[in-house]
């Protein structure tokens, strides 16, 4: 016995799973039609993948309508982040720099790009399109493409299963566009929301685990190439999928589902041929990643968001999946998307909920129902975090093991989205023939003939298909339909970093205001696209937590607090003004840029830049310069001596610490190498 489908309610079924035990397709065409087969499946793919890309060119369509090139959900936060890492292989490409270490951020330490969302395998390919259209435009192809091939991928796993192309159709539809996909996307998380591997992941140990069609050795090394190219997607999503295909293979097991007990040996030497030529292909490949990913230059040790992101939070909110919620307002913020808000990303609907139950009762005998349902339910299950309820849950246990807590809980749901797809696909497939079956036994039709065109048990096996995936789709659609298109909004460039000026040197370590290590971070943006001319010492992920500054974490804290808090510093105190000094230095800043904050969206000001520009002066004891709206401290290697303030005298100058026009920030300066004068 195998995974295919044991039996179905009505003949049709039958006649379909005993084609599929024999290695057909469910149809009664001779195997020298095996090419006409391929040419229409791939034909109904090409159809597929149309209609996928044209949803996925209207739910960005703000982008598509505007300019590719220079809009996107924020030119700060998380999109920002994203699309320095898209820029990072096509410049490290075209200066022959390291394409998995950085110091242009976090300068002069650098940034472990490995250890870190650095999507390579999505950078490096769409490198053509960065050095012609820049970073932006190649964030929004990819933005858009990843639903359309994750649909995509999903739609053609389906086609191993089921008959009718529709109901493929409709699996890929609920995987690629879940709310999962679309809630990362918004937030530009490509790396969480370029699903196209998965379901390919799933095939190939379909191929070596049940089917056995083709060599596993071939097999194997299509997987092997995929987990390869998983790792440099996202080495979260293929740490969550390796825990999953461990409980599969224990459900695997339990249920007894590889077979009578005389071919387990042959099914257990052709697995473990195709997973040996696997782990072979992966070890030659990722052996050195993953040894810089754990241990190079700059890498990441221990609960990387330290305190901001404890092990085991971040887990899905189990109410949620049947009712619309929200995403938490943090959350937002981080992103800095500027939508309306979307359900919550582990929102499934009551429809899929119903599909699937409805789906097991019905359809009780197919194994592959049950399998998908289970590891559906392990996966939530896996995804909620222990914030999330007060009863015990695995990541309480979990949170224990290394590399392993530093995954997000919430994001299991990658694998509780694919499974409900498969479910719906192979639950609205069995409803199209158990329907079209029955109606042709009542027409005194033999179901395996096929049915005329316009003939009845097929239209009334196709409406029955339909309305099974209406079921599922419907809910989906009314929770992110108020929505969309996806809210974006211009890339706003200072002008001092558009412009280029002459004295601009490449080589430069630049420290911009905003501090880049908050929320919304605009800099990674501006750094990215003007071409990686400059180093900056600051930057955003992990990386930017206070915890990890060692002896400059006093003049972190200050260019944080003057950037985005609430409560800046209350005086320039020679405390204050040292600590700002040492880190300047230790981080090889020579230049310090304070952007007209007016041309800047309100997301992306700072908060005090008054205050800033009042601190800057005062620990670097020189004027700025007002160049290109913008002020600029330049070669800064060797400072003058400071001037430090009293509270009083901050506070005169600071003016209150509202004021953004450049001229009036140059008056802040003045005032502060002059505080007893009229600047």
């Amino acid at each position: 016995m195998t995974l295919a489908t044991d039996a179905t309610a009505g003949g049709a079924g039958a006649a379909v799973a005993d084609e599929a035990r024999r290695g057909g397709t469910g149809t009664d065409e001779r195997p020298d039609g095996r090419g006409e087969r391929a040419a229409r499946g791939a034909a109904a793919l090409s159809i597929a993948f149309a209609i996928y890309l044209a949803l996925a060119v209207a739910l960005w369509w703000h982008v598509w309508s505007a300019h590719p090139s220079a809009t996107a959900p924020c030119g700060c936060g998380d999109p920002a982040m994203t699309t320095w890492f898209l820029a990072w292989p096509a410049a490290a490409l075209q200066h022959g720099w390291s394409p998995f270490f950085s110091s242009a951020m976090f300068h002069p330490l650098g940034i472990n790009l490995l250890a870190n969302t650095g999507t390579f395998a999505l950078g490096l390919p769409l490198a053509p399109v960065t050095w012609v259209f820049g970073p932006v435009a190649t964030l929004n192809v990819l933005a858009s493409l990843a639903p359309a091939l994750s649909a995509l991928a999903m739609c053609w796993l389906l086609r191993r299963w089921v008959t009718w192309m529709p109901a493929a159709f409709a699996g890929g539809l609920l995987y690629g566009f879940s709310p999962f996909v679309v809630d990362n996307l918004a937030m530009s998380h490509l790396m969480i929301s370029w699903l196209v591997v998965p379901p390919l992941i799933v095939a190939c140990l379909d191929e070596l685990l049940v089917r056995r069609r083709h060599s596993p050795a071939n097999v194997g090394l299509v997987l092997g190439v995929l987990v390869v190219v998983q790792f440099f997607v996202s080495t979260e999503v293929l740490a969550i999928l390796a825990i999953v295909v461990l409980a599969a293979l224990a459900v695997l097991g339990v249920a007894g589902v590889l077979g009578a007990r005389s071919s387990v040996r042959a099914r257990a030497l052709d697995a473990a041929k195709g997973l040996g030529t696997a782990a072979g292909v992966v070890v030659a490949a990722l052996a050195y990643p993953t040894w810089f990913a754990l241990d190079g230059r700059a890498h990441l040790s221990g609960q990387v968001w330290g305190a901001m992101i404890p092990a085991g939070f971040g887990g899905a909110n189990p109410p949620a999946v049947l009712w619309r919620s929200f995403p938490s307002q943090g959350l937002i913020r981080i992103s800095g998307y500027g939508g309306a808000p979307l359900p919550a990303a582990e929102y499934l609907g009551p429809g899929i909920l119903a599909v699937i139950v409805l789906g097991l009762v019905a359809f009780r005998r197919d194994r592959k129902l049950w399998f998908f349902t289970a590891l559906g339910l392990v996966a939530f299950v896996l995804s909620i975090g222990v914030n999330t309820t007060s009863w015990w849950v695995p990541w309480d246990a979990l949170v224990r093991l290394p590399v392993v807590h530093n995954i997000i809980p919430g994001r299991f749901v990658i694998v509780v989205a694919l499974c409900a797809a498969v479910v719906v696909g192979l639950v609205v497939d069995h409803a199209h023939e158990a329907v079209g079956g029955w109606a042709a036994r009542r027409v005194g039709r033999d179901v395996r003939r096929p049915a005329p065109a316009l003939g009845l048990p097929r239209l009334l096996g196709a409406g029955a298909g339909v309305l099974v995936a209406v079921i599922a789709v419907a809910p989906v659609v009314r929770a992110l339909g108020p929505d969309l298109p996806l809210a974006v909004r211009p890339v706003v460039v200072p002008a001092w970093f558009a412009a280029a000026p002459p004295s601009y040197r490449a080589g430069d370590v630049v420290l911009a205001y905003p501090f880049a290590a908050a929320p919304q971070d605009p800099v990674a943006a501006w750094q990215a696209i003007d071409g990686m001319r400059f180093a900056v010492a600051e930057g955003g992920g992990p990386g930017d937590i206070a915890s990890r500054q060692g002896r400059d974490r006093p003049g972190f804290e200050t260019l944080y607090d003057v950037s985005w808090a609430f409560a800046p510093p209350a005086d320039a105190a020679p405390a204050t003004l040292g600590s700002l000094r040492l880190a300047l230095a230790d981080w090889g800043v020579t230049t310090v840029v304070v952007p007209d904050q007016g041309a800047l969206p309100p997301a992306e000001r700072g908060a005090h830049p008054a205050l800033a520009v009042a601190l800057i002066t005062a620990a670097t004891g020189r004027a700025p310069v007002l160049e290109h709206d913008a002020l600029v401290w330049r070669s800064l290697r060797a400072p003058d001596t400071p001037h430090p303030l009293a509270a009083s005298a901050l506070a005169r100058c600071a003016g209150g610490g509202d004021a953004v026009d450049p001229g009036a920030l140059a008056g802040v300066a003045a005032c502060v190498l002059d505080p007893g004068g009229d600047g």
